[in-house]
C-alpha cells in the first residue's frame, strides 16, 4: 500500500497532528515554498468567524512575528488560506513544561530520578524559570501581552532552551465567562476571570502557576465545574502548602506565593522585578552550594553515633592494655 498523500493548505503541506487546544489544531508541516519545517496552527473556524477575535488575534500575532527572542518562538505569518486562517511558526523540537513535572520530566531535562520534582535539582528550575521570563520581558517590552500562558504553551527544545508560544490568542473576558473548559480556566488570573482583560500583571500571576504545576505536578486549584474553578481562582489565595511538603526551598516557595497573589498590587510590578530576584536566589544557591562543597559533607546523626562508640570502645581497648602491663 503506497504512503498517504499529506493534506495541504496551499504552500504548507500537513503531515501530522501534534497538538490540539481550544484555538485550533498544530499540525507538523512543511512549506514547500520556503522547503522548510514549520509548525501550522490551523485555528478553529468558529472562534476566527468572531470579527472582534481575528482583528486582534491577527493584529497580536504579526507584532509577535517582529520579535526576535531565542525564548520566543519564530512566528513566520498569520494568514487566510482556503478559507482557514493559519499561524505559520518555528517547529519546536521538544516537549512542554507540562510533561517535565514529574521524575520522568526532569530526567528529560538532565535531571538524575533522585532529583526529580519536589527535591528537583534547583539549578534546573531557576534556568527553565529564567528563559521563560526573559522572552516574556521581550514581549512586554514591545508591548504584547500574552494572556493565555499555561503549561503547554511553554515549550522545551532538545537542547533545552525554553521557547513561549501562541501569543495573541487569548479569550475575550465575554469567551472566559461563557468558558466551560476547566483546563481553559486553571491558568488565569484573577482579575481575567472577573472579566477584565489581561494585562503585564496577569501574565506574572500565569507564570506563577505554571512554575506551581512545574514543581507540584498538579495546579492549585481542584477539579469541578467551570464556575467552581472560578470561584476558588477570584475568591481563594493559591495554597503553597504542597510545595513546602516537598522540600521546595523557602525563597522558591515565597517567589511562587508572591506571583499568585490574589491581589494585582501585591505581586511582582514587571519581568524586571521578577528577573532580578530570580538571578539573585541562583547567585544564594550557587555561593551555599560552594560553601558547602568546600565544608565537606555533613555526617548524619547515625554517622556521628557511629564514630562516638568506636572512639569509647577504641579508649577502652586502650585502658585495658596499659592495665595489663602493668
Amino acid at each position: 500500500m503506497g504512503e498517504v498523500e499529506p493534506k495541504r493548505l496551499s504552500q504548507y503541506a500537513l503531515i501530522e497532528v501534534i497538538g490540539s487546544g481550544r484555538n485550533g489544531t498544530v499540525y507538523r508541516g512543511f512549506d514547500m515554498e520556503q522547503q522548510r519545517v514549520v509548525a501550522v496552527k490551523v485555528l478553529r473556524e468558529d472562534i476566527m468567524a468572531v470579527l472582534h477575535f481575528q482583528k486582534q488575534a491577527i493584529a497580536r500575532t504579526m507584532t509577535v512575528a517582529h520579535i526576535d527572542h531565542p525564548n520566543i518562538a519564530n512566528v513566520a505569518i498569520i494568514e487566510e488560506v482556503d478559507g482557514q486562517y493559519v499561524i505559520v511558526s518555528e517547529l519546536v523540537e521538544g516537549k512542554s513544561i507540562g510533561e517535565t513535572n514529574s521524575s520522568r520530566g526532569c530526567a528529560h531535562l538532565g535531571a538524575s530520578s533522585t532529583e526529580a520534582c519536589g527535591t528537583c535539582n534547583l539549578k534546573l528550575f531557576l534556568n527553565i524559570a529564567l528563559q521563560l521570563v526573559a522572552g516574556l520581558q521581550e514581549a512586554h517590552r514591545q508591548m504584547v501581552i500574552h494572556g493565555n500562558i499555561r503549561p503547554s504553551n511553554v515549550l522545551i527544545d532538545q537542547e533545552g532552551v525554553v521557547k513561549l508560544t501562541d501569543f495573541g490568542l487569548h479569550q475575550t473576558p465575554d469567551a472566559v465567562a461563557r468558558e466551560e473548559d476547566i483546563e481553559a480556566l486553571r491558568y488565569l488570573s484573577p482579575e481575567q476571570i472577573d472579566g477584565r482583560p489581561p494585562n503585564f500583571v496577569s501574565d506574572l500571576y500565569s507564570v506563577g502557576l505554571v512554575l506551581y504545576d512545574f514543581l507540584c505536578g498538579s495546579t492549585p486549584f481542584p477539579d469541578g465545574e467551570a464556575d467552581e474553578v472560578r470561584w476558588a481562582i477570584k475568591s481563594n489565595p493559591v495554597n503553597i502548602e504542597p510545595l513546602r511538603e516537598r522540600g521546595i526551598p523557602g525563597e522558591i516557595v515565597l517567589l511562587v506565593e508572591k506571583l499568585t497573589a490574589l491581589k494585582p498590587e501585591d505581586r511582582f510590578a514587571n519581568t524586571e522585578e521578577l528577573l532580578i530576584t530570580l538571578e539573585a536566589i541562583g547567585d544564594f544557591e550557587c555561593s551555599h552550594q560552594h560553601s558547602h562543597d568546600q565544608t565537606g559533607p555533613k555526617w548524619s546523626p547515625r554517622q556521628y553515633l557511629m564514630v562516638s562508640v568506636l572512639i569509647v570502645l577504641l579508649i577502652i581497648f586502650w585502658i585495658i592494655i596499659t592495665s595489663c602491663q602493668s
